[in-house]
């Protein structure tokens, strides 16, 4: 992970310099010239929204899913200062389901499980920034009372003073290969300890782990949930899935300004017909053909695509009707693998198109 990263700055900062450069000269490079008000490409290049996953907020014993205050305070601040706007977990739904993005810069903070250290550090700074919050609760852990989370009585505060509370099952499970009869199980314990503490259901939800399965999604629905967040790296647009939407994760170590800077600016890569149409790796297809299509393939030819279990970018070829392959020349490893695809999209902004994929064989869950 921390070598593809590298590899990916080496890149972004190249790439920067050469976008520079032609600005300056009156070249457009990478950006979409589609005039056609209306159309999905037109839209994922006018909006943007970047949706971030926190976990803990200053609890510097697990920086894997913490974020330290001076980080998150840097972030809030510089998001303030550059022109962004913070719509409503319910905006964002609303709008993608009618296909469409939101106007300008966007970001949406999400946080997951229920740490105590986001009611204590992260939403008092949130709540005096005037930024909406959302939380997804995963009830089991609430039910066990461990300090590290919060109460019922917690939540219900929360909710009152407007955080939005979101899904996350009961028992925190690993979905993307459970029985249907297992998640549906989860899902309606957790169902019932929403109703009996705070009256209702939320009906968006977050994939414990980010892992998720297009198999499950009538699962979700038959629960009453009709939108979901994964956790992998992409800028929401109108091609991404309602039922697996992208979220970037910060932390410590990824919690850096360049990196939140480039996030928080990135659009949506106007992409279609993603192959294969699951993330789940099938044995004796590892490595998957991955390819997708873009009506704007031939303004895309800078574009690197970055596969975590690979060292640097792998090749990319063009080919007729949009059609664009990333060449996986190595099987992902168990777990929780991922390709980040970027590119240029003028005014030092970046499309960016991520891909999760899990491979379940020899996997050691967590």
């Amino acid at each position: 992970m921390a070598i593809a990263y590298l590899t990916f700055m080496k890149h972004f900062i190249l790439i920067s310099l050469i976008t520079s450069f032609l600005t300056m000269t009156g070249i457009t490079h990478g950006v979409a010239q589609d005039n056609t008000t209306d159309s999905p490409t037109k839209q994922a290049v006018e909006g943007s929204i970047s949706v971030l996953i926190y976990h803990r907020f200053g609890d510097d014993r697990y920086p894997s899913t913490n974020v330290r205050m001076d980080q998150f305070e840097t972030q809030i601040k510089w998001l303030k200062e550059n022109g962004f706007s913070f719509p409503t977990l319910k905006q964002v739904v609303d709008a993608h389901k009618r296909g469409e993005t939101l106007p300008g810069k966007n970001i949406l903070i999400t946080a997951d499980d229920g740490y105590q250290s986001i009611a204590d550090n992260g939403w008092p700074m949130l709540k005096a920034a005037g930024i909406p919050l959302t939380l997804f609760v995963a009830t089991s852990p609430i039910d066990a009372g461990s300090s590290n989370y919060m109460s019922w009585d917690t939540i219900r505060h929360l909710d009152a003073e407007g955080v939005t509370i979101g899904h996350h099952g009961a028992s925190h499970m690993h979905m993307a290969d459970a029985s249907a009869k297992d998640i549906d199980a989860d899902l309606q314990q957790a169902n019932q300890r929403f109703l009996d503490e705070l009256g209702y259901v939320p009906n968006v939800f977050a994939w414990p782990y980010g892992e998720y399965n297009p198999d499950h999604y009538a699962i979700l629905k038959e629960n009453g949930l009709d939108a979901a967040f994964g956790q992998y790296s992409a800028s929401l647009g109108p091609a991404s899935d309602l039922m697996s939407m992208p979220r970037f994760a910060i932390n410590e170590r990824y919690g850096n300004m360049d990196r939140f800077t480039i996030i928080s600016n990135s659009k949506a890569m106007p992409v279609g017909n993603v192959r294969p149409s699951t993330p789940v790796v099938v044995e004796g297809e590892n490595p998957p053909r991955f390819t997708f299509t873009s009506p704007q393939a031939n303004q895309l030819t800078n574009m690197s695509c970055f596969p975590s279990h690979m060292e640097g970018a792998a090749d990319i070829q063009f080919g007729p009707d949009g059609q664009i392959e990333v060449m996986l020349s190595e099987a992902f490893p168990p777990g929780r693998s991922r390709v980040n695809c970027t590119a240029p999209a003028g005014n030092g902004r970046w499309y960016w198109f991520g891909r999760p994929f899990f491979n379940f064989k020899g996997f050691q869950k967590d």
